[in-house]
């Protein structure tokens, strides 16, 4: 069999599975970065991550040198392990923001000692004290926990912790029954986010990744990734470059709606949508002062509820140039009128509401989309 010729590449590699491309890309850094990494699906959460048909999993798992693990942390392991960082003895780390104060120790000691004596006056008083002697105890044996979860420090338990990383290759993207796994393990040196930013890094970093939908849960993560993005589904809204540049924006929530709006004009995106935002009828003005200057934006539509819906609709008729028309993607609906604001010459912005598909509650879509101009007929 001939070997496939230079110019082939570009029509071939690209559409490599991803695992197989980093295989590549590890002895041949060059082809990789010239030639981009198409990806389909990607998912990233706080559990695994996941690339078309492959999943990986990194965590922390529990091991059993010289007995047999028990089915339930067989199990644990099997699905991954801990998704956080554990002590000698399995217990999740505190973090040092975690940490009781000494003030707080000392009350907490303090508190030790006066059930401690009350155990002692309620021991006194023989069965007639035994209900009190033994909530004492309760409440002892509570506060000795929380101070010295670990009282036991010299003595070693019988299984040892190690790091994990799982890869699962699917046939499709649903993900019933895996074609084969593969398992590796390390020692538990460094922590486990090290080790997951240490795969994200290995992932991704020096390649030219082409990506058709990233769904991502945790902003943390966005700037670990440099790719060419059609669609980007995150849950909470941040002002990274990745969001600004890509093709379709979902965000699931924001917490200012105003946040976004300030940082609009350096956006290229060109169709967003907001399933919570908290938008009021000043920022929905201030949306659209933007959206009628030069930003690419074609479509923006935001999930509210239906009588905010109207309220900005009637707010945003207020403004300089507005008038009333009709669309034909709203005719013979709940609101079958559109308010119409010019944009420029050739463009204008239609803003109108739409009834949510497939649901019944009291949420409505409100949409500021950018139309050539005539797009919708005047009611003036």
């Amino acid at each position: 069999m001939k070997p496939v010729s230079s110019p082939l590449y570009n029509y071939i590699i690209p559409y490599l599975d991803f695992s197989l491309r980093t295989n590549l890309a590890n002895r041949c850094p060059e082809l990789s970065q010239q030639i981009p990494i198409k990806i389909n699906k990607m998912v990233i959460t706080p559990d695994n991550i996941q690339i078309d048909n492959t999943t990986y999993t990194i965590g922390v798992i529990q091991l059993y040198p010289n007995f047999k693990t028990p089915s339930h942390i067989e199990l644990r392991n099997k699905n991954g392990g801990f998704k956080h960082d554990v002590d000698r003895y399995g217990f999740k780390k505190r973090e040092e923001t975690e940490n009781h104060s000494e003030e707080r120790k000392q009350i907490m000691m303090d508190n030790y000692e006066r059930y401690k004596k009350e155990k002692e006056e309620a021991e006194k008083l023989g069965p007639a004290g035994r209900v009190k002697m033994f909530s004492c105890i309760v409440h002892m044996n509570k506060i000795h926990d929380e101070l010295f979860p670990n009282s036991d420090e010299n003595k070693d338990p019988n299984y040892i912790h190690r790091i994990q990383l799982k890869i699962e290759k699917f046939k499709s993207m649903s993900r019933t029954v895996p074609l084969w796994t593969s398992i590796e393990q390390v020692e538990y040196q460094n922590s486990y986010f090290e080790a997951r930013g240490y795969l994200i890094k290995k992932l991704f970093l020096n390649k030219n990744l082409v990506i058709k939908n990233l769904n991502i849960q945790g902003e943390m993560y966005l700037n670990k990734l440099s790719a060419s993005i059609d669609t980007i589904e995150i849950d909470k809204f941040s002002d990274f470059d990745a969001l600004r540049n890509c093709r379709n924006l979902i965000v699931h929530n924001i917490s200012d709606f105003n946040v976004f709006v300030k940082a609009f004009p350096s956006f290229k995106t060109h169709y967003i949508l907001f399933k919570d935002s908290g938008v009021t009828e000043d920022s929905a003005w201030k949306l659209t002062e933007v959206l009628q200057s030069t930003v690419p934006t074609k479509h923006l539509k935001i999930i509210v509820e239906k009588q905010k819906a109207e309220m900005i609709l009637k707010e945003i008729a207020t403004m300089r140039g507005a008038e009333y028309g009709e669309i034909y993607e709203i005719w013979c609906t709940e609101h079958p009128e559109c308010v119409i604001l010019p944009k420029s010459d050739e463009l204008e912005i239609n803003v109108y509401i739409t009834p949510m598909e497939g649901q019944t509650d009291d949420k409505r879509l409100l949409h500021f989309k950018v139309n050539p101009k005539g797009y919708a007929y005047s009611l003036s």
